[in-house]
């Protein structure tokens, strides 16, 4: 018995080692609280991830809202990102959006919208043309640039409206 009783005790050694040396459950990493965040930061930080689509476009290269707003939504994710780009994740941001009533996906599109609505040919102007027979004139459209800076103006604004 006695060799039986010290293989036991050396049996629930051996099982109370290997529970401890198992690796702990993943663990969410710690949100970062943007609220925090200076507009400086903030600013440049977003700048950082949305930048992203500067490897794809040129700053005044032309786009639409539905192309617009799935690449920007690429470049606001995590994939990728390095160095500065981790300052902010997606979840960080999509937390405080959540705080706010809305969503990063809402916010890109809304500031994409209005951005394409003031691309529209106003009707006075259409007006004015068409009496001084002058041609049409084409309405400008989105450039990149103007996208990424006011989408980074709609984020900020969503982060302090948390506040």
């Amino acid at each position: 018995m006695p060799g039986i009783l010290s293989l036991s005790s050396w049996g629930v050694g051996l099982l109370v080692a290997g529970l401890t040396l198992a690796p702990a459950p993943l663990r969410e990493s710690p949100r970062t609280d943007l609220d925090s965040f200076t507009d400086e930061q903030l600013d440049r930080d977003l700048q950082d991830e949305l930048d992203d689509v500067f490897e794809n476009h040129q700053p005044e290269d032309v786009g639409n809202v539905e192309t617009m707003q799935r690449e920007l939504m690429e470049a606001l994710s995590d994939d990728g990102d390095e160095g500065a780009e981790m300052e902010i994740s997606l979840a960080d941001l999509e937390a405080e959006m959540q705080e706010a009533g809305t969503s990063v996906a809402d916010v890109v599109h809304d500031a994409l919208e209005r951005l394409d609505q003031a691309a529209l040919p106003r009707p006075r102007f259409h007006l004015a043309a068409r009496v001084a027979g002058a041609p049409m004139a084409d309405g400008w459209k989105p450039t990149y640039s103007l996208a990424v800076r006011d989408v980074k103006r709609g984020l900020i604004r969503q982060i302090r409206a948390a506040r």
